[in-house]
This record gives C-alpha cells, structure tokens and sequence, in this order.
C-alpha cells in the first residue's frame, strides 16, 4: 500500500506468534508465508487479500484462520493485522464485545502506520447499523475497536451497501463506494457512487462529482487516495462527467475539480475501456489497466490488458507490457508505492490447448503471476517467487509497501512455502 509514514504506533500486547521465522526482517530474494504456521495448519483455511504499511512490517489480510490470534475460527473470513517484527497477530473485524463477525469480511486495507484497519462486511458490527446491508469499518489497533466508517452526511446509517474503502495515509480520510441514496442532503440518483468521509469532523463529500457538483449519472467505482486525502482516482462511463467508454478520473477535494486521466494520444475518444485506477502518495502520478490501443501513439500491445502510467500535470503517458518469454500477458493494477516509482501488477497468461480427439473446443492453460514495474527505468520483473527462486503459479492480489521494498500477494501453488495444502494463503516477498 502506497503510503508516507504518518505517526508511529502505540505498542500494545498481542498473542506471539508461535513460528519465530515468521517474525522479523526479509533479506532481499525471501519469501515468506503469513498465514499459515505449523501450530495452526490443522485443517486447510483460505486467506488473501493483503495489505501493507510503509515499510511492510504490518500486513493485513483476510483469513479463516483466526488461531493465528489465539481465537477459535468460526469459519467466516475475518480480518487479521499482523506485525512482522513481533511476529504478532489481531483480529480486526470484531465487535464491541470482542466477538468475531458473523459473516465474511473483505478488501482490507491498512494505514501507513499500521494503526487502522478498513474492511467491508454484512455484519453489523456497529449495534446502530440497521441496514443489513454491507458497510465500511475502521478498526484502531491502539483502541482495538471497530467503528463504521460509512455513516451518512448526519453521521446516519446509509439506506444502502458500502464497501472497498481505501485511507488516507494517517486513515483519517476514507473513501468507498455506495449504493446509497442519503449519504448527503440531495438525494442521489440510485447509481454507485464514490464518496469520502473524514473521520475527525464526519464531513462527507461526493468525489464521483460532474463539473456542475451532480452525481454521476452511470455507476462509479474503484476509489483510491493520496496520502493527505486531498486527491481520488476513481473509474466510470458516466456522460456527465466525461467522455464515452469506461475512464479514468482524479477528483480534487480541495478545489472542488474532476480531472479525466484517460486520454487517447490524438484527442479521439479511446477505444477501450480503462479501469483498476492507483494513485502515488502525492497524487501526481495516476496509473490504470487499459485494453484501448490509442492511450499512446504506438501501442505496444493491440490484443491485451496493459499497464498505463501517467503524470498528471504534464499529460505524459508510459506504457507496460507484460510477458513470459516472448508471450505478451494481460496486466491488471494492483497496488503503488508511494512516490509512484514501483507498481505491482497481477499477470495473466493463457495457452490454447487444441482440441482432442472427440472435442469440438480448446481448451486454455492460465499462469497468474505478480510483476513489479520500475516506472522510473522501465523495467518489469516477477516477483511472485519462492525464497528458492521458484516462479510461482495461481498468484493474485497484489500489494506493495509504501517505501516499495515489500511485495504481498496471494497464492495457492504449493512451491511457494511450507503450507502444502491447495487452499490460497498470503505471501511477503522482498525485491
């Protein structure tokens, strides 16, 4: 996760834990798994979906594998922080009480300090959330409490669901998407919105915004932040806030202007659809996927999914293309360090494989993989690998650092460490 170390976090007792490799510095090269330990392999449980701090020593995910914190599983997918350094673990998706969720929690995402927690659930947490719709959360490790980020413009529960919520860098700002329709005193039109409540005053504002203050008038989604909160990147085809086709824009709060990032090279509108926007810790650099092959003046790729990186102030646009050998793959952003320099990417690659006898249809081989991108030198290299060297396969999720130094992801392929079962688990790699 893209983030400026904010304030550094109050020390508090947690359950150590019982596998002192987890704990800890990587050595450049190492991999290591997060969420599985030998005390607590028992039965196969899945995790993914990691997050990081600045410097990596925090990483929050999803799991069911609540023993790593010294709590019964209860086989809901709850979110879990863990320190690195202490090799400690904390369930963050509880209630007031300290009970676990009753249903499953997703997209967890961390301050640059470790403190916060942000995730999603249909479980109301909150005993004033009378939705039964999903919302936002922000657990305080300092407080270990879990508030509902998601209140309307009254600080009011939402009539409607919430969900994949990004922070600020000290987790005082918080975006997310909404269905709701009395998150502010106009009414909104049905439609998803991106919004962003700051948690000191509960002021919230509309960031998937037209240039006459309306909302958006198709469904918008995917939010990210820059570290001061000022800046949001989001993804919509709504006529009213720019050109046709699904594109990319960055909301400033401070002036009040949406900016369209996605452009062709010659002014004509783009020619497929953009989406996965990130955004660096100061906001200058916006990076997005795009199948469109007019983003540049000589696409590299006509037939997959790239990775397109922009300045914003100049306009100026680099394109990245993926590959196994001579093989071109599809890359989907995932995650930014916080000066813009590093990008971690999910790959796809996929293999016809020609009929058998008796078939009539190929058939297709995939090979997930996790690449870094250097935006400054140009260079792309995977890092979805085992301490051993090993290329990993089914790997997803990426997540990087804030000072760029540490890759997450999620894997399910059995060389990447100890855990031998088939069940996905997080990974920390250092490049």
């Amino acid at each position: 996760m893209r983030h400026l170390l904010a304030a550094s976090l109050a020390a508090t007792a947690l359950l150590a834990s019982p596998d002192d490799a987890l704990a800890g510095k990587l050595k450049p090269g190492q991999t290591k798994v997060v969420s599985w330990t030998k005390a607590t392999g028992g039965t196969p449980k899945s995790s993914g979906t990691p997050a990081l701090s600045q410097t990596g020593r925090y990483v929050a995910f999803r799991t069911q594998r609540t023993e790593l914190a010294g709590k019964a599983s209860n086989n809901k997918m709850q979110i879990l922080r863990h320190d690195r350094e202490l090799g400690t673990y904390e369930v963050c998706s509880v209630t007031e009480q300290g009970a676990l969720c009753l249903d499953d929690c997703q997209v967890p995402e961390i301050s640059a300090d470790g403190r916060y927690v942000t995730f999603d659930t249909d479980h109301n947490l909150d005993p004033t959330d009378l939705n039964n719709k999903r919302d936002v959360y922000r657990y305080d490790s300092t407080t270990q409490k879990a508030v509902r980020a998601s209140r309307t413009y009254q600080g009011l529960t939402p009539n409607h669901a919430s969900f994949s919520a990004k922070m600020s860098s000290d987790g005082r700002m918080v975006t997310f998407m909404s269905y709701a329709t009395n998150m502010l005193a106009s009414a909104g039109n049905g439609k998803r919105q991106v919004y962003r409540r700051d948690m000191q005053t509960g002021v919230v504002l509309l960031c998937s915004a037209a240039l006459n203050g309306a909302y958006a008038t198709e469904n918008a989604g995917e939010p990210a932040i820059s570290d001061d909160g000022r800046y949001v990147v989001f993804s919509t085809s709504a006529p009213n806030i720019g050109p046709s086709g699904q594109n990319i824009f960055r909301r400033d709060t401070f002036l009040g202007s949406t900016k369209l990032i996605s452009k062709s090279h010659d002014g004509s509108p783009i020619d497929g659809g953009c989406f996965a926007p990130l955004i660096s810790g100061d906001g200058s650099t916006v990076a997005f996927s795009s199948y469109a092959t007019n983003i540049t003046k000589k696409d590299k790729s006509k037939k997959t999914t790239d990775l397109f990186v922009v300045d914003v102030a100049s306009g100026k646009v680099k394109q990245f293309v993926t590959k196994k050998g001579s093989k071109k793959a599809d890359s989907f952003a995932s995650d930014i360090s916080g000066g813009g320099r590093w990008i971690a990417v999910n790959t796809s690659f996929s293999k016809e494989i020609p009929p058998k006898q008796g078939e009539i249809h190929p058939t297709y081989e995939y090979t997930d993989r996790i690449s870094l991108i250097d935006a400054k030198k140009g260079k792309v290299r995977v890092v979805s690998k085992s301490s051993a060297g090993t290329t990993g396969n089914e790997c997803s999720e990426a997540a990087i650092s804030g000072n760029g130094k540490i890759i997450a992801f999620s894997s399910s392929d059995k060389k990447m460490g100890k855990d031998k079962d088939s069940y996905q688990d997080v990974y920390v790699h250092r490049r």
